[in-house]
C-alpha cells in the first residue's frame, strides 16, 4: 500500500541520515548525503500527491499547538541548505523581531508550505540566492497576520503566465516540466493551506531576475506570552 512504502521511505530516510552522522562511515558521506536528499525530494513529492487528494475529498484538516515560526523558518532552511549548495546558491533567512517567538501553529503544514516554495526557488534559480524572510504584516490584540516569503533570484516568469501559477498541474509553460521536473501541485497546495487557515497567496516575478513568493496565516498569540512590542 502507499503507507507502506511511505514507512520505508521514511524509515530509508532516516538510516541515511543516522548512517551520515556516525564516524564510522563519515568518509562515506558523499554517497549518504545524495541518497538522504533523494529520499527527502521523493517524499515531499509524496506528501504534496497525497495531500492533494485529501484536500479534494475535503479530509484535511488544520491542528494548532504552541510552535515557533522562527523554529520552522530555520528548520527549513536547514533541510534545503545542502540542495542549495550543491548548486552554488546561498540560502538564508530574515526573521522580523516583530515576529512573536510562541504562537498556536499548525508547524507541519506551514513548513510544508514553506518547503514547497523552497524547493521551487532552488529548482529554477540557477545562480545568486534563496532567502526566507517571515514578518507580521498586521497584528490586533492576541492575534498576528503572519507572512513568510520565498525571495530568488531564478529565472522568473513572463507576464502572460502568472494568472494560472496557483493551479494545480500548472506550470509556466510546457518546457518547464521537461526541464525542471515536477508535480505542478506545489503551488496550488500552499494556496489550498492559506485558504483553510483564513490566508492569502500571492507573489511578484520578473522574468530573467527572480521571484517572490509568499504567504500569509493568521495566528493566534496566548495572552500569557503577550505580543512583542511594536506589533
Amino acid at each position: 500500500s502507499d503507507s507502506w512504502q511511505y514507512l520505508h521511505l521514511a524509515r530509508f530516510t532516516w538510516l541515511s541520515q543516522a548512517a551520515a552522522k556516525d564516524g564510522v562511515v563519515r568518509t562515506a558521506e558523499t554517497i549518504f548525503e545524495p541518497m538522504q536528499a533523494a529520499a527527502e525530494l521523493l517524499k515531499h513529492v509524496i506528501n504534496d500527491v497525497l495531500d492533494y487528494s485529501k484536500l479534494q475529498e475535503g479530509k484535511i484538516t488544520i491542528c494548532y499547538v504552541l510552535g515557533s515560526i522562527h523554529g520552522i523558518v530555520r528548520n527549513t532552511v536547514e533541510i534545503f541548505r545542502a540542495a542549495a549548495e550543491s548548486k552554488g546558491l546561498t540560502i538564508g533567512l530574515q526573521i522580523s523581531d516583530r515576529v512573536p517567538q510562541q504562537l498556536r501553529v499548525d508547524p507541519h503544514r506551514i513548513q510544508q508550505m514553506l518547503c514547497n516554495l523552497v524547493s521551487n526557488a532552488i529548482k529554477f534559480t540557477s545562480s545568486g540566492s534563496i532567502t526566507v524572510k517571515a514578518l507580521i504584516s498586521s497584528s490586533s490584540l492576541g492575534a498576528a497576520m503572519v507572512r513568510l516569503d520565498v525571495v530568488d533570484t531564478g529565472i522568473g516568469m513572463p507576464e502572460g503566465v502568472k494568472g494560472r501559477m496557483f493551479n494545480a498541474f500548472s506550470q509556466a509553460d510546457e518546457s518547464i516540466s521537461g526541464k525542471y521536473g515536477g508535480t505542478g501541485l506545489g503551488l496550488s497546495i500552499v494556496k489550498s493551506f492559506a485558504t483553510l487557515m483564513g490566508g492569502s497567496v500571492g507573489f511578484q516575478s520578473t522574468e530573467g531576475q527572480g521571484s517572490n513568493f509568499w504567504f500569509t496565516v493568521p495566528l493566534l498569540c496566548p495572552l500569557e506570552i503577550g505580543m512583542p512590542e511594536g506589533v
